[in-house]
């Protein structure tokens, strides 16, 4: 037995004008941009800490440092291609 696509079946949604069509689009941006804030806030999305300038930072190496320079020596070896 031969299904038809689930598409045929769906309901397109009515745009009668072009204002109809805008609020739509509008009502859709609207809903994604809430959900992205939403997961921002969210502990999961990282909503508990804080951003901080670079400049506040104190940066440290953790390691060997000769790594580092390895590591810089291989890239330029390389012309910074991947592998």
């Amino acid at each position: 037995m031969v299904r038809d696509p689930p598409h045929l079946y769906m309901k397109r949604p009515r745009c009668d004008s072009r204002g109809h069509f805008f609020a739509a689009a509008t009502e859709a941006m609207r809903r994604i941009l809430i959900e992205n804030a939403r997961h921002k806030r969210s502990q999961k999305g990282g909503g508990g800490l804080k951003r901080r300038d670079l400049d506040e930072v104190e940066l440290t190496v953790v390691g060997e440092a000769g790594d580092l320079f390895a590591l810089d020596d291989a890239r330029e070896i390389t012309g910074g291609e991947a592998p």
